[in-house]
């Protein structure tokens, strides 16, 4: 059971073939040879840039809150996925745009401690950030 379980995970993992994140000025930055967990060294290697000298663990979180926007694409599924913690600005949502115009699926999370949402369409999305 576990094993079936532990394939399926690995699977559904492995079809996430581009990531990286729309930054707080619009540019789109995508991680080179993009694995699962590239996400969290990025963001580190970034804030250290800064002078950051924060807990590790925390850099993740830490470089969402700064306005970043962490993007996934699923290109077998044809699906892109994104998380951010502050609204999105207008050359955050073209660019984010700009990667997402060609896929069927589009999924977000808005990471907020009281007004936080999850959506499953590129109109969902645009109704939550477009609301200010």
């Amino acid at each position: 059971m576990f094993e079936l379980l532990e394939k399926c995970l690995c699977e559904q993992w492995t079809y996430f073939k581009r990531g990286g994140y729309v930054l707080s000025d619009g540019r789109i930055e995508e991680i080179p040879q993009y694995v699962i967990g590239d996400h969290d060294t990025y963001a580190l290697e970034a804030l250290e840039k800064e002078g950051w000298s924060g807990n590790p663990g925390l850099a993740y979180d830490e470089f969402l809150n700064r306005g970043n926007i962490r993007w996934l694409l699923n290109e077998p599924r044809s699906e892109m996925d994104v998380m951010f913690s502050v609204m999105p600005s207008e050359s955050q949502i073209k660019s984010l745009y700009k990667l997402a115009k060609n896929e069927d699926k589009f999924f977000f999370e808005y990471k907020h401690p009281r007004k936080g949402k999850e959506g499953s369409s590129w109109k969902e999305f645009l109704d939550l950030v477009r609301v200010r």
